[in-house]
């Protein structure tokens, strides 16, 4: 893994974290079945659910096109490990169970390499969730990918190797007083980034007011953001 800085660079990052942590409303992860693609539709190319088999692999269930497209590949099926070598493979492979078996949420950002050895940058977030209310083991993953570049042959060749840059577990900080909406819900990637929720009505359009650090936006249902 090289030294790089994690941080949260990504609109498709910033409004999927902010869905899962609205829908989670406290809890450690919201469930499976609360997850409503219409409500994220803006940024579907760029997600993917990962589910955990029961020979212990974590496989794509759904994958997005744009990252199918990115990668070169349908996605679906494959074993997500698989595509890390060497000691990144076992800080993945760490990263997941943390999320299974602890409910850890995850930044990460990593550079893809082609078969012609070209390279982009990206960026990723893993989030659990919860099999259903009643059974709160976790066993699905969602996430997103980003590349923090668009590149020209990306989609023309296939992405061999990935290499991590980066691992950041993401504090989830709670603010409310007896799960008072008033106070807000806070969410940070260890202290660089902050996700809070100025309204506690949506505005007649869907909408909310969401504060991004010192940046406030407004988040309408679908995921697309206005800055204000």
């Amino acid at each position: 893994m090289h030294n790089q800085s994690c941080g949260i660079e990504k609109h498709t990052t910033l409004q999927l974290l902010s869905y899962w942590d609205k829908i989670r409303d406290g809890r450690p992860a919201p469930s499976r079945m609360e997850i409503e693609p219409s409500k994220i539709y803006s940024i579907l190319p760029e997600t993917f659910i990962l589910e955990l088999k029961p020979d212990g692999t974590y496989a794509f269930r759904l994958a997005g096109t744009r990252l199918c497209q990115q990668f070169g590949q349908e996605l679906r099926g494959r074993d997500f490990c698989q595509m890390w070598q060497g000691s990144d493979h076992r800080q993945i492979r760490q990263m997941l169970e943390d999320a299974t078996r602890n409910g850890q949420a995850t930044l990460v950002k990593f550079q893809g390499r082609s078969e012609s050895n070209q390279s982009a940058r990206f960026e990723m977030i893993i989030l659990p969730l919860l099999h259903t209310e009643q059974n709160t083991t976790i066993t699905r993953l969602l996430g997103s990918i980003s590349v923090e570049q668009d590149q020209y042959w990306l989609g023309s060749c296939k992405l061999i190797q990935l290499e991590l840059d980066c691992l950041e577990p993401i504090k989830i900080e709670h603010e409310w007083n007896d799960m008072n909406p008033q106070q807000g819900n806070k969410v940070s990637a260890s202290g660089r980034h902050e996700i809070r929720y100025m309204d506690t009505e949506r505005s007649s359009d869907g909408s909310r007011i969401v504060q991004i650090n010192r940046q406030v936006f407004r988040v309408y249902d679908g995921g697309q953001m206005e800055k204000q």
